[in-house]
């Protein structure tokens, strides 16, 4: 092919939204099919996570609206012949678009009949829990300080937490269930399972049924079992077993501690509070520590530090730093 000079960015912008629009037409065929698998489906969203694949995709949902006011219905098997007549149209209105025959409007300018992902944003302040029930019937709780992004459609049952926890509920249904959290996406068909969002990584906690993660991007994925914990942590993948009560624990308002470190459980429980718990001491971070405390409940949870240790609070504004105790201070000076 010879390109004149100038036109050369041009050229290559034209073939890329050709070859994104074809890739588009042949998800759409494939998506049509009931019996598309749920490796099919976390490939198309891991595609699809490409704002510029997204956008082809709805252009040739668009698109075909405009070729044949008949939308495609999703046939009852996978036909050999309805397979090649979807791909056929897909494939026309992919070439349409590409030379311009055609004209699709986009979210805000929907045609009739047109069924964008309706996108829909639920969040809880700190040391609230929220309950949300979705489309499908199922249900998801939100923790404390936390943000969930809904986008469902007659494609994908998709969810996207942004900040925080939340416990899945998933109704059973054809279509996976797909969440992501930072770099992880999930997938389930109908299952319970736990999501953690930290700066530094995604925790997704196994309650029962089975679940599929993996990283984004990335076509390996790990199958979880009832009570185990996959953990992304920078570029490591970290799969443990745990309580499964004590991993959802927390949708009861009880915050469980069994034998983890002073630091590591005042900093859970800060999650719940706008009062700041602290602790300055090196050692007394380190102290191992246990109970069942109710989540938001500083002064409870306080109460039980200082029966537990030789320790002392200092109060400074909304800040409390426990400090150690007498005993140590004495043992400290020379």
């Amino acid at each position: 092919m010879m390109i004149r000079p100038g036109k050369q960015g041009q050229m290559t912008g034209k073939t890329e939204r050709a070859a994104r629009l074809t890739a588009a037409a042949g998800w759409y065929a494939e998506l049509q099919d009931q019996a598309v698998t749920a490796d099919v489906w976390q490939r198309f969203l891991i595609w699809e996570r490409d704002p510029a694949n997204a956008a082809a995709f709805r252009q040739i949902e668009a698109g075909l609206e405009a070729l044949d006011r008949t939308r495609f219905t999703r046939p009852a098997r996978a036909e050999p012949a309805r397979r090649a007549a979807l791909w056929a149209g897909a494939l026309a209105a992919a070439a349409a678009l590409v030379v311009g025959l055609v004209v699709v409007r986009l979210p805000d300018q929907e045609t009739p009949g047109q069924h964008a992902p309706d996108v829909e944003i639920y969040a809880t302040a700190i040391g609230e829990r929220r309950e949300i029930s979705l489309a499908d019937s199922s249900v998801v709780t939100l923790n404390t300080a936390s943000r969930l992004e809904v986008a469902y459609s007659g494609t994908a049952r998709a969810v996207t937490l942004l900040e925080g926890q939340a416990l899945f509920e998933v109704a059973p249904g054809q279509l996976p269930f797909v969440a992501r959290a930072g770099e992880s996406l999930t997938t389930a068909l109908g299952t319970e399972f736990d999501i953690r969002l930290r700066p530094e990584g995604a925790a997704i906690t196994l309650i029962e049924g089975a679940v599929k993660v993996s990283r984004a991007g990335d076509a390996r994925s790990d199958q979880l079992a009832p009570g185990q914990k996959l953990e992304f942590w920078g570029g490591e993948v970290l799969i443990t077993d745990v309580d499964t009560a004590e991993a959802a624990g927390w949708k009861t308002g009880m915050i469980r501690f069994r034998d983890v470190p002073l630091a590591e459980a005042i900093e859970e429980m800060n999650r719940y509070s706008e009062t700041r718990l602290s602790v300055a001491d090196p050692d007394l971070a380190r102290a191992r520590f246990s109970g069942v405390f109710p989540a938001g409940n500083q002064e409870v949870f306080l109460e039980s530090v200082l029966l537990h240790f030789d320790a002392r609070p200092e109060r400074s504004g909304s800040v409390i730093t426990v400090h150690p105790g007498a005993d140590k201070r004495r043992q400290e000076t020379p």
